[in-house]
């Protein structure tokens, strides 16, 4: 199970927007790599951490909150804090956060959205509840063009996500709601690489056993390729636009971008299955 492109193959598509004393917030796991920044032991139980990331043009300041999350709450059972200043580096759609001898790598992917990516610019991958995408915090606008190319399935793929509720036509207005759980499988159909069936499970659907249609790769007017997901009416009601081999990133219908906030972002991340 494959998808055909890097992260590091796409960078140079990206075009980066330089802000000054620009903050951006996330919830995310805790892999290895952050782990070591922060300084944090691999034995630490950690379910999710919280960030407030304000960057400069050369210089940064982070306050993060981690630890084991409270049930029905989007706050910790005990919290631990870390406070954090340091250089930024910045090259193209590259940043660089430096502590001390440490260094954290992100990439921008337009003015509104950080992505944390390894050593070798490839997308961190997050789980079912929390993923690697850093939002802006106030006045997010789509400043930036953004292009990607030709992704195709080679096999089936699943992807999983919580994000918030704002993805068009899923929740109705008016209707309460905290939080989407999302799990979206991509059939691939055969000697076809953009075009398939899908199926999807989650929060909008809990009164079904789940959603399925057809699921067509396009080409939109900004000349984005994106994923899109149609209904039983044959209406597009879903947009995805592919990051890297592992993420993908809710768009509206414009493929604009989401922007998520503190607890959850647009971020859909592959999964094994």
């Amino acid at each position: 199970m494959k998808m055909v492109s890097t992260l590091s193959a796409i960078l140079l598509f990206f075009s980066c927007v330089k802000a000054k004393d620009v903050s951006y917030t996330a919830s995310t796991p805790a892999n290895d790599i952050v782990r070591s920044f922060f300084n944090i032991s691999n034995t630490d139980s950690i379910d999710f951490i919280r960030w407030n990331l304000s960057l400069l043009d050369d210089s940064f300041h982070l306050n993060c909150q981690y630890g084991i999350s409270k049930p029905n709450t989007n706050g910790f059972i005990d919290g631990k804090t870390i406070h954090m200043n340091g250089a930024v580096k910045r090259e193209a759609n590259k940043i660089s956060i430096h502590h001390g001898h440490k260094i954290l790598k992100l990439v921008e992917l337009n003015s509104n959205l950080l992505l944390l990516v390894n050593e070798k610019d490839q997308a961190m991958v997050g789980n079912a509840g929390w993923s690697y995408t850093l939002n802006k915090l106030a006045g997010a606008k789509e400043e930036s063009s953004l292009s990607v190319p030709v992704i195709s399935f080679t096999d089936s793929v699943k992807f999983e996500g919580r994000t918030p509720c704002n993805v068009p036509g899923i929740i109705a207005e008016g209707q309460e709601c905290y939080k989407i759980k999302w799990q979206i499988v991509f059939f691939k159909t055969a000697g076809e690489n953009s075009e398939g069936n899908y199926r999807i499970k989650g929060t909008p659907f809990r009164n079904y056993e789940s959603k399925s249609g057809r699921w067509l790769l396009e080409k939109a007017q900004n000349g984005r390729r994106v994923y899109v997901l149609y209904n039983e009416k044959q209406q597009p009601f879903i947009h995805l636009l592919p990051i890297d081999n592992n993420v993908m990133v809710f768009t509206d219908s414009d493929i604009k971008l989401l922007v998520g906030n503190e607890d959850f972002s647009y971020t859909m991340n592959l999964v094994k299955w």
